[in-house]
């Protein structure tokens, strides 16, 4: 059984899976394994059971906002991107595609000005926005928080408590599917 904040990630995994398939994609879902604040999760294809991806993941809940690490196979090497997901409450009325500015700032260092781009549907309630992070990881396994501010979008508050144990794991889930 699933619990409700499990379900809650799940649905912004399912929200900013790469792939759409016209069958339950929850079932492709495979060991999901919490990390404290974190979780590591595996994704296939639900039919075939093909990996897809796997991704290391936490959430604000006060600020309605998900962080995800998605690391995908890409010519024998898995490539990361760092995902923010706002869950901004209500309908927009068009789709967004364009670069914006991510403020990220580990513990109390120098706050860190990284260009991303932000993606959002007309009728959809989330925004996302996505950077390079491969220069931030090793930041984030010695840290305890991770302050995110994406101008214009809001203020996201997350614990690293367990994020090297879920970013390690979905990693080496990765490198063992590289295709």
């Amino acid at each position: 059984m699933i619990e409700k904040g499990q379900k809650i990630l799940i649905i912004f995994l399912l929200i900013i899976s790469k792939s759409s398939f016209g069958v339950d994609i929850e079932q492709g879902l495979r060991n999901l394994t919490r990390h404290q604040a974190w979780m590591s999760i595996e994704i296939r294809v639900p039919s075939t059971g093909m990996f897809i991806a796997s991704r290391a993941v936490t959430e604000d809940k006060r600020k309605n906002a998900t962080l995800a690490f998605t690391m995908s196979p890409n010519n024998g090497h898995c490539q990361e991107s760092m995902e923010v997901i706002f869950d901004v409450g209500s309908a927009l009325s068009e789709n967004q595609n364009r670069e914006g500015l991510i403020e990220i700032q580990v513990d109390s260092s120098s706050p860190l000005h990284l260009p991303g781009k932000i993606a959002a549907s007309a009728g959809d309630h989330y925004l996302f926005f996505e950077v390079e992070s491969q220069n931030l990881v090793k930041e984030l396994f010695k840290g305890k928080e991770l302050l995110i501010n994406v101008r214009g979008i809001g203020l996201a508050d997350f614990s690293l408590a367990g994020f090297s144990k879920a970013w390690k794991n979905a990693n080496n889930t990765c490198k063992g599917f590289e295709y």
